[in-house]
């Protein structure tokens, strides 16, 4: 049985994040899984899927891409790992990630190349799946003051089909 098509995109994107995004040592997810994600981590999850016009095979899935980095390594804010140093390399690792999460995502071409049947080495993350096109939808920022941890979220429609073509 075929995986769904909304999941194709999302083993897609993060697959390609995780050749063409520089992470500063941000491990990728897959999914909303309910196991454990420790940060700093990218999360890549599916949204809602609709057909991109009247009965069509192209569908526009909508992908949600977080970026999570803790502000403080030794988590409790005591300096003995060095809060201010932490918070300034963290800040910056966190910025200069999200940077290259929205470059990557901007570059079209490189995603349709690393998802699309052209691709026939090993790093085809799936089969029977075509990428059109891919438009930012949103971005927001936030700081979870009691975990200590900056997010970003970055929300992206991507037109695709299941098939090759």
């Amino acid at each position: 049985m075929s995986e769904p098509l909304k999941y194709k995109a999302e083993t897609a994107v993060a697959s390609y994040l995780g050749t063409a995004a520089a992470q500063n040592g941000h491990v990728i997810f897959k999914g909303q899984n309910p196991g454990e994600q420790t940060p700093p981590c990218i999360v890549v999850s599916v949204g809602s899927m609709a057909e991109a016009f009247a009965d069509a095979l192209p569908k526009r899935i909508q992908i949600a891409v977080e970026i999570i980095s803790p502000i403080d390594t030794d988590q409790n804010q005591d300096g003995i790992a060095g809060a201010t140093n932490d918070r300034a390399l963290n800040w910056s690792a966190h910025r200069s990630t999200v940077q290259a999460i929205e470059a990557a995502m901007q570059d079209v071409v490189a995603l349709q190349t690393h998802a699309n049947k052209g691709n026939l080495s090993t790093s085809r993350p799936v089969t029977g799946f075509y990428v059109y096109d891919v438009e930012e939808e949103s971005q927001q920022s936030n700081y979870a003051g009691a975990e200590r941890m900056l997010i970003s979220a970055l929300g992206y429609v991507l037109t695709a089909e299941a098939q090759d073509n």
